[in-house]
This record gives structure tokens, C-alpha cells and sequence, in this order.
């Protein structure tokens, strides 16, 4: 069989759906391995997009390994947590400079794009009676008897545990095919949608779906409520998504009634935490207070990290598993890890596995984990770091734009609208979680951005639409 652009892209597909975590990471590594040894005709990228996406991860692959040099010397990081850093951050990293080479057609675009909403699909059928297994038939509620169903929810992947990164896989499906729908209302459309959107729910990742409902508002809603209020007609979409989300809403009230609660509780500490407010007793929530403390407390501490920070490995979110015991415990022998003494002290504080008792049951969920993308690049490489990774994902965002201005083909103009949902709805997550460690999720949003940005670059409209905007 001839690795054909569209093969690899079926074959990741498959690798980031399978039950392998280390060949997700190493996943990447292989891709360029092959690509450096066997397609060397690949290497060479013209592309004004792609061109700027390498320049950028090129930048930040220097200020990553000067932080830890500088840091090595002044407090003595740790080479374990180098390595440990190379190998999560650099599989991402290494898995979107592969595919940001790969030669991507059109026609590939359209197959790619409908293996991997049928292959969610078959993950939506698989994950609902995974958790059936674990519920039983007693209720269709997850959070029925005071298990969480939805971590059991996991597809293909069979990993107990990891139920919000499988919902952020099928949210990340549901957006890229939320534009055919809103173009295309057909039984067959609406079907698709319906069940992506059922699984997405019963992944039970509240944060997921919180983000996910905002992004698609802010893209067909509040965009088209700015038109109709010059035009005083409101556009009929937005009451095909009223319509929609009230069926949502219901479906997830009646079958997450422990969630909706969870919400509400939730709401009113982050209020209490933000204004001060005594809480009488119960705990304030944590990602709140590990916002304030990094951003405050630990550049007080350390002037330096903001230029440098206190580098890689000693502060992301897996450095809060490691001083917490939870990382040290799961992780295999082959990543040798040293927990970090400033993650220690201003990661344990926050979150660790002995808070989770039974006067504190949600203690292992989103809203009291010192888990960021955003957070954790900020504070273990610096601002540098921070603003060129921020970049990364803005040139995706333009191409994605570009691409929606100046193609004629109505199939990747919805494309392009889908990632940049998808864009910006990731962006968001890295508020809430530090989803770029983790291959099996990014490596699913970089084949379609990158064979989209792929597409951008060899148009000559897209050329034009450049020297355009420059000129």
C-alpha cells in the first residue's frame, strides 16, 4: 500500500481512536522520521501560512530549550522533565510540522473529513453502551447511582478515565460539521449532528459543552443577531439553532440532573471566589485561586520567569500529578519524572489526590484542577513562549479565514467556517485544561487544519487575497 497523503491521514485517525497512549506520542516522531527519510520532496514548504507556522514553532522550540538552560543554572530544573517535556510537547509540535508538509489535495480533504465523522459515529454507539455496562439499564442518567458513566465513556480508546478528552474529540467533529448542517438541513445531516452532539453529551465533560454552546453562538448567533438588527429580519438559521439548543438543553437536564446541580453550585462559588465571599465552610474554587497565585504570587517570587520562566516540566498540568502522586503512580517506567519543588508548592496547595473526600466529592473535577495550556506555557517558559504559541494558532485562524474569502468550493468554505470554530473553541480549552500535551486530541484538529491550510496556500486566490491585505 502506497502512503499516500490520504492513507496517512486515515491511519493517524485510526492511531489517535486506539487504545495505544505511548503510539499517540510517538506517533508524531514517526512522521517526521518518514517524512525526513522517505519523502524528502515534502520538506520543502512554500506556502506563505505554512511558512509562518514553522517559523513560530521553530521560535518556540528555542525559547523552550533556553529557558531550561537558563533555569538549569539558576534553581537547577531537571533534565527527567526535560525529556519529559520533549516528549509531550514535542510530539504535538512535531506531529503538526508533518502534516503542515504533507501535500494535501482537495478531493482528500472531503474523504478524510467523512472517515472521521463516521468513525466518530461508530465511537458515539460504542461509548454509549460502555457506559450502559457500567450503569446498567437502570437509567439512562451517567451520574445515576453516583457513578461517573461518562468517564467510561471512551470509544476505542478502552481507557477508563479519560471521558472529557474523548468528548473533546466528538465535540471537535461536531463543529467542523455544524456548518454542512446549517447548509445542508437534510434527514441524513441532521442525523449525524444529532448523534454527535448525544454523544458529546454523554461524555459528560460540563467545561466541554459550556465552550462548545458558546462558540457556536458567538459564530451563528450573535453574528447574525449584528445583521438583523441593521436589517430588522432576523436570519432563519438562528431559529433552526433556538430549536436545536432547546432540545439540548432538554436532553441534558433530563438526563444530567446531578449536573445541572453541579453548574448551578459551581456559578455561585466562582462568584464567592472572584468577590471574597466566605463560602461558610465549603471549598472556593481552585482553578480560580491557581490563576491568581501563578499570575501574581509566582512572578513576585521568581521576577525572571517572565521573561524565562521557571522552565519546562515544572509547572504544567502533569506537574501537578506528579506531586500529588496520581502521575508517579500511572506513569509508565520509560518517562522518568522528578516532581518540581515550585509545582509543589504552588500545585499541591491547589489540587492533590487527598482532597478527594466524602466532603468534597467534586475535587477531581475541572473547576479544582490547576490544569491550563495557556497557564502552564506562561509559567515554565514565559512570555515569549506564551505570545508565539498564541501566534501558532492566530496564523491557523487567518489562513482559515482566508480560505473562506476567496474559495469557490462551497464544501471547503463550511470547512474553513468549522475550523475556525474549532480554533477558537480549542483556545478556550487551554483555559481549562492543558489539551496541547496530548497528541490523541491535537493530532485529530492538526490533519484537518493543516490540509486545510495546505489547500490556502497553493490557491492562487488565496496569493492574491495576501498580497492584498499587505499591500
Amino acid at each position: 500500500m502506497r502512503l499516500t497523503p490520504k492513507v496517512i491521514a486515515y491511519i493517524s485517525l485510526l492511531v489517535y481512536w486506539g487504545p495505544s497512549n505511548l503510539l499517540c506520542y510517538l506517533w508524531g516522531f514517526f512522521l517526521f522520521i518518514f517524512i525526513c527519510a522517505f519523502k524528502t520532496e515534502w520538506l520543502n514548504i512554500k506556502g506563505i501560512f505554512s511558512k509562518k507556522i514553522v517559523i513560530y514553532v521553530g521560535l518556540f522550540l528555542c525559547i523552550f530549550l533556553l529557558s531550561f538552560f537558563l533555569n538549569y543554572y539558576a534553581h537547577g530544573s531537571s533534565l527527567n522533565n526535560l525529556f519529559w517535556s520533549i516528549f509531550t510537547y514535542g510530539s504535538s509540535l512535531l506531529t503538526l510540522l508533518s502534516l503542515l508538509m504533507i501535500p494535501f489535495k482537495q478531493e482528500d480533504i472531503k474523504k478524510i473529513f467523512m472517515f472521521s465523522v463516521y468513525l466518530a459515529l461508530f465511537q458515539v454507539l460504542l461509548g454509549y453502551f460502555q457506559m450502559l455496562y457500567v450503569q446498567s439499564f437502570t437509567s439512562i442518567n451517567p451520574f445515576a447511582g453516583g457513578k461517573d458513566a461518562g468517564d467510561f465513556f471512551v470509544g476505542t480508546t478502552f481507557n477508563p478515565g479519560i471521558g472529557s478528552l474523548v468528548a473533546m474529540k466528538i465535540s471537535l467533529t461536531a463543529l467542523l460539521f455544524f456548518p454542512f448542517w446549517i447548509g445542508n438541513k437534510s434527514i441524513k445531516n441532521s442525523l449525524i449532528l444529532l448523534f454527535l452532539f448525544i454523544g458529546w453529551v454523554l461524555a459528560s465533560a460540563l467545561f466541554t459543552l459550556i465552550i462548545g454552546v458558546f462558540v457556536i453562538f458567538l459564530f451563528f448567533v450573535v453574528n447574525k443577531l449584528i445583521r438583523s438588527f441593521f436589517t430588522y429580519k432576523l436570519h432563519k438559521s438562528i431559529y433552526y439553532i433556538i430549536v436545536l439548543g432547546l432540545i439540548g438543553v432538554t436532553f441534558f437536564v433530563f438526563t444530567q440532573k446531578n449536573n445541572v446541580t453541579y453548574i448551578l453550585t459551581s456559578v455561585r462559588y466562582a462568584y464567592a471566589t472572584v468577590m471574597g465571599i466566605p463560602t461558610h465552610g465549603k471549598v472556593a474554587v481552585r482553578k480560580i485561586t491557581y490563576y491568581k497565585k501563578t499570575l501574581v504570587d509566582l512572578p513576585k517570587e521568581y521576577p525572571s520567569m517572565l521573561l524565562i520562566g521557571v522552565g519546562p516540566g515544572n509547572y504544567s498540568s502533569r506537574s501537578a500529578w506528579m506531586i500529588s502522586g496520581e502521575y508517579l503512580k500511572n506513569q509508565p517506567a520509560y518517562i522518568p519524572v522528578t516532581p518540581s519543588d515550585i509545582a509543589r508548592k504552588y500545585s499541591l496547595a491547589i489540587w492533590s489526590k487527598k482532597m478527594i473526600t466524602t466532603k468534597f466529592k467534586g475535587a477531581g473535577s475541572i473547576m479544582h484542577q490547576p490544569f491550563s495550556t495557556w497557564v502552564s506555557i506562561f509559567a515554565e517558559m514565559g512570555i515569549a513562549a506564551l505570545i508565539t504559541f498564541y501566534l501558532i494558532f492566530r496564523t491557523f485562524y487567518k489562513g482559515f479565514k482566508t480560505a473562506m474569502k476567496t474559495t469557490q468550493d462551497l464544501f471547503i468554505s463550511n470547512f474553513a467556517l468549522g475550523l475556525k470554530m474549532s480554533t477558537v473553541y480549542i483556545a478556550l480549552l487551554f483555559f481549562m485544561e492543558n489539551i496541547f500535551e496530548y497528541p490523541l486530541i491535537m493530532g485529530q484538529f492538526f490533519i484537518f487544519a493543516c490540509a486545510a491550510i495546505n489547500i490556502v496556500d497553493n490557491s492562487p486566490r488565496a496569493d492574491d487575497a495576501n498580497t492584498l491585505h499587505h499591500g
